[in-house]
């Protein structure tokens, strides 16, 4: 219908060809591979080398390789994007959208702290002189930056600001929960009011936010199992062990509807098996308990020796080939770590536990630095368990180091 209606050289067309690519890549479709190259191949065909066009079909690649986790050469892309100012203006949304995705990539592999907040900062300077101070696009455009604050620096302060400056309720009022990005900001919020302990605020927005892409996408899609984990999750700090146990065993539910039995070795399904196991230990069915933490463990150990194995046999590949570069499974690992550890606290396995928690520590000292946030839960952790042992030295110096660390960054407030 559409070649028969616009010509293939007109910019109505691209537009539309750019549409169905994205919605092609967007719900994972089999054609996203053809719909991208003829975008990319038209083009080329039908504009100049120097105008926008080719750079936006690069966009839409770009997105691809991004969806399939390939970021080495989606940087390369996107840098080289980037480095044309005379196609894409210092203020396009092009280069706004560009810089947005490096940030995205950079929080999946190894850059400097300097670095990502560099890109961070250069997206952030872009959207002041696209937008208004008191419009909408510029309110989220904050709360882009608080997420990244929250989520990959130490720098708590800045998100809380940003936050507060603007609560998730005034959002909700400018923003639809038909709109496409209402569940990632609903995310966002929720995963703040988490971190300062209010579950009940996070558990009401995750639950609106799960039944939203229940209704969108149905109930056997995989970001569905991915809203019910998130769920589940908060549902346990909350102590809604019932519901949890329910929601998790859902996701792992539509994982194997999805993967069939490839969904056994996948770290999403180790991670859904790690919540599962911190239910039972709560519950005190330890047995159950320890299989499925043995077993999320196990399939982490068999991922990694697969990815290494992978990369010494690595060769050319198509590019409609699956992606070879490796989930970023070590924040889900870590949390299985911690989770291992009160479960072995509670059989009274401490040598084994105090092993796993000095681990822990250690591997977050050397991602995050000695003066992280992140260090403050398994410290508080080592101490509960120095105390049981009557190693009350030990235990001081542990919760001291927690409680400096968490004035530090939250204040004495």
């Amino acid at each position: 219908y559409y070649s028969n209606t616009f010509r293939q050289s007109s910019k109505t067309y691209f537009r539309l060809q750019e549409g169905i690519a994205r919605n092609v890549i967007e719900n994972n479709g089999i054609l996203q591979v053809l719909r991208v190259f003829e975008l990319n191949r038209d083009a080329k065909r039908y504009f100049d080398k120097n105008s926008i066009y080719p750079i936006k079909a690069r966009m839409v690649k770009i997105e691809q390789m991004m969806s399939r986790r390939r970021y080495p050469e989606a940087r390369k892309e996107l840098l080289d994007i980037l480095s044309k100012e005379n196609i894409v203006p210092k203020d396009h949304e092009i280069r706004a959208r560009a810089t947005k995705y490096l940030g995205q990539i950079y929080t999946k592999i190894e850059v400097s702290a300097s670095e990502m907040e560099k890109v961070y900062q250069d997206w952030f300077t872009i959207q002041k002189s696209r937008y208004k101070e008191n419009s909408f696009y510029y309110q989220t455009s904050e709360i882009e930056m608080a997420n990244y604050y929250n989520e990959e620096t130490e720098d708590y302060r800045k998100a809380k600001t940003a936050f507060e400056k603007s609560p998730f309720e005034i959002i909700e009022k400018s923003l639809n929960p038909a709109h496409p990005d209402y569940v990632r900001f609903s995310n966002y919020y929720a995963r703040y009011y988490e971190m300062n302990d209010n579950y009940g605020k996070a558990l009401t927005i995750t639950k609106k936010s799960a039944d939203l892409v229940e209704k969108k996408y149905g109930f056997n899609n995989i970001r569905l199992a991915d809203q019910l984990r998130r769920l589940a999750d908060i549902e346990v700090k909350n102590g809604d062990y019932r519901s949890a146990e329910g929601n998790i065993s859902k996701a792992i539910g539509i994982l194997k509807n999805k993967y069939g039995e490839e969904a056994e070795r996948s770290p999403l399904f180790a991670e859904a098996l790690g919540k599962m196991a911190s239910i039972h230990g709560v519950i005190a069915n330890y047995t159950l308990a320890d299989s499925l933490l043995r077993k999320s463990e196990t399939i982490y150990k068999n991922y990694e020796a697969e990815q290494a194995d992978t990369k010494k046999k690595k060769k050319k590949k198509r590019d409609d080939d699956e992606d070879e570069v490796p989930f970023d499974v070590e924040a889900m690992k870590m949390e299985s770590i911690e989770e291992l550890a009160r479960q072995y606290v509670r059989i009274g396995d401490y040598a084994t536990t105090e092993k796993l928690l000095k681990e822990t520590i250690a591997e977050r000292e050397r991602k995050y630095g000695v003066d992280s946030r992140r260090l403050i839960k398994p410290l508080v952790e080592l101490s509960n368990l120095y105390l049981i042992k009557g190693e009350y030295v030990e235990t001081e110096a542990n919760i001291v180091r927690a409680t400096n660390l968490s004035e530090k960054v939250y204040g004495r407030e």
